[in-house]
């Protein structure tokens, strides 16, 4: 990894960017849990546990306790180049398992969508595997380029070294995989829609695909600008927007999740059937 000079403009360019989008994210984060809370009280904790409780509280909890290290790095002085790249790295891990909950999440919710069809869910899991090994090769190989490279003491005591073409090669391929998974999520929701001639209903099947389309929408845009960053942007801008893309798929994934158990969902099926009846 180049050197820098901790007084340079450049270094200060750096610190100051990634400081600036994990800030964002952190209050995006913590507003909405304040906002949403209320509504997890109500459709999920007083109810039977089952996969999609245990994996919405997995994914709610796990990046609430994981950004508590995004607040460490803002605010704590880290002098040892070696430690910082540790945390960095953990910090990386973190974000793949995220990412592996909110693929849970979506696996599920289409697997029940298209009624527990098993070549549906035999397409999903086969993909989440090799997504599954290509991150996991992509951080491990990320790591292995941060051991061999010779430690930086030219840096400044915050936590913010810049990443080399090379390490944000393997972090494009791992949100490269997330943006695959998600498109596919997101044309099988819509298929079914389509099949099920409800597109424009008001049920539950109109909540997924709303939800749905808001959520691709949004990560797709993330996903594509995160992977740009690192791909093509100057080295005080690579990865920019990790934790703020991390955060929203978490957040817009609970979201989903929440709107699926809305009572009023409930309501109209029971109108509908009485109405059908």
């Amino acid at each position: 990894m180049s050197q820098v000079n901790p007084s340079s403009p450049a270094m200060a360019q750096l610190t100051s960017y990634q400081h600036l989008f994990p800030t964002i994210a952190l209050t995006v984060l913590y507003y909405d849990f304040a906002q949403t809370i209320h509504l997890e009280v109500e459709r999920y904790w007083f109810r039977t546990l089952s996969w999609a409780s245990v994996l919405f509280f997995l994914n709610r909890y796990n990046v609430l306790l994981a950004h508590t290290l995004v607040v460490y790095e803002l605010v704590a002085e880290i002098p040892d180049s070696v430690r910082c790249r540790q945390l960095q790295t953990f910090r990386q891990i973190l974000i793949g398992l995220s990412q592996g909950i909110v693929a849970l999440c979506l696996l599920l919710r289409t697997h029940a969508l298209y009624r527990r069809n098993r070549r549906v869910l035999y397409l999903l899991v086969g993909m989440l595997t090799l997504g599954a090994a290509v991150v996991v090769w992509s951080i491990f190989s990320l790591h292995s380029l941060q051991e061999h490279s010779p430690p930086d003491t030219t840096v400044s005591s915050r936590c913010s070294f810049p990443i080399s073409m090379h390490q944000a090669t393997f972090l494009a391929i791992a949100w490269g995989v997330m943006l695959v998974f998600d498109g596919t999520i997101f044309v099988l929701t819509l298929l079914q829609g389509i099949r099920s001639d409800r597109l424009w209903s008001h049920g539950l099947l109109d909540c997924m695909l709303k939800d749905g389309a808001v959520y691709f929408g949004v990560l797709a845009i993330c996903y594509l600008f995160t992977i740009i960053t690192y791909l093509d942007a100057p080295t005080a801008y690579r990865g920019i927007f990790t934790t703020l893309t991390n955060v929203l798929s978490n957040v817009l994934i609970s979201r989903m999740m929440l709107n699926i158990r809305d009572p009023g969902l409930l309501e109209f099926r029971i109108m509908r059937s009485r109405a059908a009846g």
